[in-house]
This record gives structure tokens, sequence and C-alpha cells, in this order.
């Protein structure tokens, strides 16, 4: 809620306090009094369009500022992303105009850019006048008009939560899938070396027996003379060592039993010749070793594969079989995460499952719901003066060129708030074909369709999503007067009963609804032009609702008239 407006130097306002208060806030005063200049100051500090013009002539600069308590909490975390500060709810907004066109923005004291300060203004005030800009004209706030109306906001916090399910799930599948085509190449590289070392399976120690065998091959034929020599030197022939060590064991026998001393001789000549028989025995195979020039070549194959593969993977032919293991474990690996890939395209396909029948069973009841809407709205805009008013609430499914959501055989778009687009389409005069509001509707039309529409919102208890809590009116009285200016001040306070309502109007009808009735007066002082704005008690509303009845000559018949107009009119204080 919007609580005082201060103006400085803008236009021809040089100083202007405003403190408004809840409910219906009318502005009255006689044309160009500087009422609709007040509205500007809003819209300047809502982050509005600004040149050096809304300077006041021989200022610096035009300053406006703006305090709202109990704002939204969408408000409150948009100012706090910026690091503004907010106090118990409340924002202060500031605009600086300098003479030379320069602008600047705060929040809560601290600079911000522009643009900040326009996404902050928009969740706190909807204007409605001639160059102020209005909620209704996006098109987004009619789905949430929309919305708001059918009363979905139950299923359509399940669509955004399914939305969100689902998009999590694509972007898992989506990291799968780069993480998947980037090991192609390695997979193959992998299965390739699978093959390689399957196929030559190599033994841990190999290479050292392959050696001592090449050795032996390579060198039969000395082996077997060589072994054919110790053999005959230890066991063949009278002069071998077994001959003579046999004599001499005999010797040490006989020798033993005349010295027993000497037992201990006999015994480790008698282990001499054991080990002497066996080294003639292994003498006498390799004695019969022959040469192989097919096996010889055969290791030589092995060897070479053996260490060319130790070569190529590093470590040696003995790192062979670690090495083998391990690449048959990534090939595991990257074979589970072929199989993670397609349980995150099953889980994108049962999320996308899921959005679409939420969101198309959101799109079914918004259909419904926009045939009342739009009834209900043309009912209201007859008896706005605009009985030969024609609109229409046309939904149509987003479409998109890829994606998981499918209904009805065609993608449509994934979003938080279902795949719908809405838009409000209307038409002045009969005959005329409805067209989107922001081509075809006037300021005061337009004024009118978004009272309508924020009164039946309000009317049926619903909370509006995406409509600021505070709304003002500057044309909405435009070209009306009778019975039509006493249906939209009706309105003006049934609506004011919910939100805070801010209206400048020339129609005593409108006026007389007001729980706060300031007047906007004009004068000049030295030369200079000075606007004020007083707030109004009983008797002076008399005379302010009087005048706009009568005009300069007031009669007590008016006033007794305007007397009647303030007592009459129902849900509000007589004095402010």
């Amino acid at each position: 809620m919007l609580t005082e407006l201060r103006i400085r130097n803008l236009a021809i306002i040089d100083e202007l306090v405003i403190s408004f208060g809840p409910g219906l806030n009318v502005l009255t005063g006689e044309t160009g009094a500087g009422k609709s200049i007040i509205v500007d100051a809003l819209n300047l500090v809502t982050g509005g369009r600004a040149d050096a013009h809304v300077v006041r002539s021989g200022a610096r600069a035009a300053v406006v500022e703006a305090m709202f308590e109990k704002v939204s909490r969408a408000a409150i975390a948009t100012a706090e992303a910026l690091g503004a500060e907010t106090e118990e709810g409340a924002i202060l907004l500031r605009r600086e105009t300098t003479a030379e066109g320069k602008s600047r923005a705060f929040v809560g004291g601290g600079g911000v850019p522009l643009s900040a300060l326009r996404d902050i203004g928009e969740l706190l005030v909807d204007l409605h006048g001639q160059h102020q800009r209005r909620t209704l004209l996006k098109a987004g706030t009619h789905l949430a008009a929309l919305d708001s109306f059918a009363g979905v906001a139950p299923l359509r916090d399940e669509v955004s939560a399914a939305c969100v399910r689902t998009r999590e799930a694509a972007e898992r599948l989506e990291r799968a899938q780069r993480g998947l085509e980037s090991r192609a190449a390695k997979q193959e590289l992998l299965r390739f070396q699978q093959r390689e070392l399957a196929s030559a399976d190599p033994r841990q120690g190999e290479e050292a027996e392959l050696l001592q065998e090449r050795s032996r091959l390579s060198h039969a034929a000395r082996i077997s003379s060589l072994a054919a020599e110790v053999e005959e030197l230890l066991a063949e022939g009278e002069a071998s060592a077994m001959e003579r060590i046999g004599r001499a064991r005999r010797a040490l026998d006989e020798l033993a039993g005349l010295d027993p001393a000497c037992a201990s001789l006999a015994e480790r000549l008698a282990e001499a010749l054991y080990a002497i028989e066996d080294a003639a025995a292994g003498a006498r195979i390799r004695g019969g070793l022959e040469a192989d020039p097919l096996r010889l070549d055969a290791v030589e194959s092995r060897l070479a594969l053996l260490q060319a593969l130790g070569r190529k993977h590093g470590g040696g032919p003995d790192a062979l079989p670690g090495h083998r293991l391990r690449v048959e474990e990534e090939i595991a690996r990257l074979d589970a995460d072929e199989e993670s890939v397609e349980g995150s395209r099953r889980a994108l396909e049962e999320a996308a499952a899921v959005y679409v029948d939420l969101a198309s069973r959101l799109s079914a009841t918004r259909h419904e719901a926009a045939q009342r809407l739009a009834r209900q709205l043309q009912s209201e805009l007859s008896r706005l003066a605009l009985e030969k008013a024609s609109l229409r609430v046309l939904l149509a499914a987003r479409r998109e060129e890829s994606g998981p959501a499918v209904w009805n055989g065609e993608t449509v778009a994934l979003s938080t708030d279902g795949f719908d687009l809405v838009e409000l389409l209307f038409s002045a005069n009969a005959g005329e074909e409805a067209r989107p509001l922001a081509r075809i509707a006037s300021g005061g039309e337009l004024s009118r369709v978004m009272l309508a529409l924020d009164v039946l919102l309000v009317s049926r208890g619903k909370p509006e999503a995406g409509f600021p809590a505070t709304v003002v009116f500057d044309e909405v009285d435009s070209g009306i007067g009778g019975r039509t200016a006493e249906a939209v001040g009706e309105r003006l306070a049934r609506l004011a009963v919910e939100k805070q309502v801010l209206c400048v109007t020339h129609l005593s009808q409108i006026a007389c609804r007001g729980a706060h009735h300031w007047r906007v007066l004009k004068r000049e002082s030295s030369g200079r032009t000075l606007v004020s704005a007083e707030l109004l008690d009983g008797e002076g509303r008399i005379e302010e609702i009087a005048r706009m009845l009568a005009g300069r000559t007031v009669s007590e018949a008016v006033r007794r008239h305007a007397g009647e107009l303030l007592g009459l009119a129902p849900g509000k204080r007589r004095s402010a």
C-alpha cells in the first residue's frame, strides 16, 4: 500500500507531500490543477519514462519519493535480491531526474538500475492513465487473471512442481548423454585393447620364463656338449669324480673303524657323493638337449609380442595382466553409464507424462472458466457505458519445435504455468472484430475493462496473482456520466474493500465514495505557479462535491445535494 508520496520540482509542482490511506483515495480539482501530474510522479518513481521536460523550470532536478508498506513477498524478495534495505515489509522508492535529462533510481536508499526500479514498481502499483503502463496490456497478466477467476491455484502449483521435475529429468539426461558421447571414443579404444590383451593372454612372470627358454634353445649344442663333459668327469670312467670319491669313502670307512673320530669325515664325503650324483644326473638330462628352430622362433615371437604390448601400455610385460583387468573394469563402468542414460530417458518420459496430464487438466479448466469470465466481463462492461463492446478470452496451446512434453500429438511448452497462452480480445463497437487490448482500447476503455476485471476477481474472493495491491485510475470516468458514473463509483468502492485505490476524477458520483478525498489546487505566488493538495474534512468535501456538481456558482440546493450524495455513498467514512 502506498502510504506517502513526496514530489519536488516536478512540472508545475514545487513541493508536495500526500499521505494516502487504505481503501478508495480520490483526487479532485479544477482542470489543469495538477492532478494528473501526481499520477505522473507515481509513474516516474515506479520506473516510468522521464526526460528533462519533467523538471520544474529553474530547478536542478526533479525528485519523487514513494513509501510503500505491507508490500507483497514478491516485492520484498525482489528488493532484497538487489541488496536494498527493507524494514517490516516497507519499501522506499526514489527517482531523481536532472534538467539535463539524466536519471537515477534508488530502492531503500541504495542506487539501482532503472530496470530494477521498474520491476519492483510493477509489483507495487498498477497504473491506468493516458501515458502510464497498464498491467492489463501484458498478455502474461491475462493468464494470471484467468487463473485467479478459475480458482486453479492448487492445480497450477501441481503443474509447476511437475514442470520443475521434468526440467530436472531433462537436465540429468542431457548430462548423461554428453558424458556418454565424450566417452564413445574412449569406449571404442578400450574394447580394442580388451580384444588385443585377450588374444595375447599374458601371464605374470611369463617374460622371464621365455627369456630362459630362449637362452637354452639358442645354445642347445654347447649346452649338450658341456653337459656330456660334466657327466663324463663326474660319473663316467675309472678316473671320474664318483669313482675316485667312492674309493676315498671306502678308505674313510676303514679309517673310522680304526679311529672313531674320523666318522664325521666319512659322513661328509658321503653327502658330497650324493651331490655329485645329482649333478651328473642333471648334466645327463641336459646332455640330451637338441636344437629346435621352430620352438625358438615361437619363443622369439612370443617375447616380441609381450615386450611390444608392455611398451604400448606401460610398465612392461609383467604389468599387462593388471592392465587387462583395469580395461575390463572400465568397460563395465561405461556399459553401466549406457544403462544410466536409458534410465534417465525413461525417467524423463515418466515426468513429462505427469506434466502433460496435469497441464491438460489445467487447460481444460481454463477453457471452461474463460467462457464464464467473458460472459461476466461483458455484463460488467455493459454497466460501464460499453454496451456495444465485446470481449473474448482467447486460449491457445504454446507449441515448441522440440521438447519432452507431447499433447495431442504435438510438442507443447514446458512451463511452470502450463502450456496455455491467454489473451483478452476487445472490440468497443458493434460489428468490429475483437482484437488485442493493447492495439485498440483507449485509455478510458482500458481503465474500465481493468476495473470490471478487478471487481469480478475481488467479488469472487480470488487472490490476484500478478496484480499489485495498489491500483491507480486516471481516466476511468472519461466520457461518462449519470448512471454509468454511479456504476463506476460503486465498483471502485467495491474494489477498494480489498485493495488500495487511487482515482483522479471529475465526477461527483465517484468522488463521493472516497474514504480519503484530496483536493488539488493551483495558484500563483511571486510570479510562479504552485500546486498544493488538501485533505478534505466533512464540510470541505461538501463544498468540493458541490463545485463538481455546479461549477463556480454553488447554491444551497447544490450543497444539500452534495451532502445527500456523501450520505448515500455506502462503505466509506464521511471525513478523512
